[in-house]
Protein backbone atom coordinates (compact mmCIF):
# COMPACT_ATOMS: atom_id res chain seq x y z
CA UNK A 1 0.00 0.00 0.00
CA UNK A 2 1.17 2.91 -0.87
CA UNK A 3 1.27 5.97 1.87
CA UNK A 4 -0.43 9.12 0.57
CA UNK A 5 -0.52 12.86 1.78
CA UNK A 6 -4.33 13.72 1.82
CA UNK A 7 -5.94 17.14 1.96
CA UNK A 8 -5.85 16.27 6.46
CA UNK A 9 -2.32 15.88 6.85
CA UNK A 10 -2.13 18.85 5.01
CA UNK A 11 -4.32 21.21 6.86
CA UNK A 12 -2.33 23.62 9.03
CA UNK A 13 -0.06 23.91 6.03
CA UNK A 14 -3.00 25.04 3.72
CA UNK A 15 -4.22 26.97 6.50
CA UNK A 16 -1.01 28.87 5.97
CA UNK A 17 -0.82 28.60 1.86
CA UNK A 18 -4.31 29.66 1.40
CA UNK A 19 -7.45 27.92 -0.34
CA UNK A 20 -6.22 28.50 -3.81
CA UNK A 21 -2.99 25.75 -2.54
CA UNK A 22 -5.54 23.82 -1.44
CA UNK A 23 -7.87 23.58 -4.33
CA UNK A 24 -5.05 22.67 -6.59
CA UNK A 25 -4.06 20.29 -4.44
CA UNK A 26 -7.10 18.40 -4.34
CA UNK A 27 -7.79 19.07 -8.17
CA UNK A 28 -3.80 17.17 -8.96
CA UNK A 29 -3.93 14.68 -5.97
CA UNK A 30 -8.18 13.77 -5.85
CA UNK A 31 -7.01 10.64 -3.85
CA UNK A 32 -4.21 12.34 -1.50
CA UNK A 33 -0.26 12.19 -3.57
CA UNK A 34 1.56 9.63 -3.27
CA UNK A 35 4.82 10.08 -1.49
CA UNK A 36 7.11 9.13 -4.57
CA UNK A 37 9.38 11.47 -6.16
CA UNK A 38 7.35 11.28 -9.04
CA UNK A 39 4.14 12.70 -7.50
CA UNK A 40 6.13 15.01 -5.69
CA UNK A 41 7.89 16.41 -9.53
CA UNK A 42 3.98 16.45 -10.70
CA UNK A 43 3.29 18.39 -7.71
CA UNK A 44 5.92 21.24 -8.34
CA UNK A 45 5.02 21.30 -12.04
CA UNK A 46 1.42 22.09 -11.13
CA UNK A 47 2.55 24.43 -9.06
CA UNK A 48 2.08 23.69 -5.60
CA UNK A 49 4.38 24.61 -3.26
CA UNK A 50 6.21 21.53 -1.88
CA UNK A 51 8.51 22.59 -0.13
CA UNK A 52 6.00 23.82 2.68
CA UNK A 53 5.60 20.37 3.08
CA UNK A 54 8.07 19.94 5.19
CA UNK A 55 6.00 21.61 8.03
CA UNK A 56 4.77 17.98 8.37
CA UNK A 57 8.33 17.19 9.54
CA UNK A 58 9.05 16.12 13.26
CA UNK A 59 12.21 15.38 15.61
CA UNK A 60 14.86 13.00 13.70
CA UNK A 61 12.89 13.54 10.11
CA UNK A 62 12.98 17.59 10.34
CA UNK A 63 16.58 17.50 10.99
CA UNK A 64 18.02 15.38 8.90
CA UNK A 65 15.58 16.74 6.19
CA UNK A 66 17.40 20.18 6.87
CA UNK A 67 20.88 18.97 6.53
CA UNK A 68 19.79 17.57 3.53
CA UNK A 69 18.84 20.67 2.02
CA UNK A 70 21.95 22.71 3.45
CA UNK A 71 24.19 20.02 1.80
CA UNK A 72 22.12 20.56 -1.70
CA UNK A 73 22.48 24.21 -1.11
CA UNK A 74 26.45 24.01 -0.51
CA UNK A 75 26.72 21.64 -3.68
CA UNK A 76 24.85 24.05 -5.68
CA UNK A 77 27.28 27.21 -4.67
CA UNK A 78 30.50 25.51 -4.99
CA UNK A 79 29.10 23.59 -8.72
CA UNK A 80 28.68 27.22 -9.72
CA UNK A 81 31.75 29.17 -7.80
CA UNK A 82 34.27 28.81 -11.08
CA UNK A 83 31.83 29.76 -13.59
CA UNK A 84 31.00 32.68 -11.18
CA UNK A 85 34.53 34.07 -10.27
CA UNK A 86 35.71 34.02 -13.85
CA UNK A 87 32.22 35.81 -14.81
CA UNK A 88 33.86 38.86 -11.96
CA UNK A 89 37.20 38.28 -14.08
CA UNK A 90 35.56 38.36 -17.52
CA UNK A 91 35.24 42.02 -17.99
CA UNK A 92 39.01 42.30 -18.15
CA UNK A 93 39.25 40.54 -21.12
CA UNK A 94 36.23 42.58 -23.21
CA UNK A 95 32.31 42.33 -23.73
CA UNK A 96 32.06 39.07 -25.92
CA UNK A 97 34.46 37.44 -22.90
CA UNK A 98 31.82 38.87 -20.44
CA UNK A 99 29.09 37.94 -22.05
CA UNK A 100 30.89 34.01 -22.36
CA UNK A 101 31.46 33.75 -18.81
CA UNK A 102 28.02 35.01 -18.22
CA UNK A 103 26.03 32.19 -20.24
CA UNK A 104 28.41 29.93 -18.74
CA UNK A 105 27.78 30.93 -15.27
CA UNK A 106 23.95 31.01 -15.89
CA UNK A 107 24.13 27.21 -17.57
CA UNK A 108 26.02 26.46 -14.49
CA UNK A 109 23.63 27.88 -11.94
CA UNK A 110 20.24 26.47 -13.93
CA UNK A 111 21.64 22.82 -13.70
CA UNK A 112 23.04 23.42 -10.01
CA UNK A 113 19.72 24.60 -8.88
CA UNK A 114 17.83 21.38 -10.75
CA UNK A 115 20.09 19.37 -8.96
CA UNK A 116 19.54 20.80 -5.73
CA UNK A 117 16.03 20.73 -6.35
CA UNK A 118 15.53 17.39 -7.29
CA UNK A 119 18.20 16.28 -4.25
CA UNK A 120 15.60 18.04 -1.95
CA UNK A 121 12.90 16.94 -2.86
CA UNK A 122 14.15 13.56 -2.99
CA UNK A 123 14.86 13.83 0.74
CA UNK A 124 12.17 15.66 1.74
CA UNK A 125 9.59 12.60 0.37
CA UNK A 126 11.92 10.32 2.20
CA UNK A 127 11.69 12.23 5.11
CA UNK A 128 7.97 12.05 4.83
CA UNK A 129 7.90 8.39 3.92
CA UNK A 130 9.27 8.15 7.64
CA UNK A 131 7.08 10.59 9.39
CA UNK A 132 4.38 9.12 7.88
CA UNK A 133 5.00 5.50 9.22
CA UNK A 134 5.83 6.71 12.59
CA UNK A 135 2.13 8.47 13.07
CA UNK A 136 0.03 5.00 11.79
Amino acid sequence: MTVRITVEHLSRVFAFLGAEQRQLFQRTFPEGMPLTEEAMAAAAEAGLDVFVFDDLLTGERLSAYVAARQQAAEISHAATQPTWEAFKQAPLFGRVAEQEALDAFLSAKQQADEASTAATLFALVSALREEMARSR
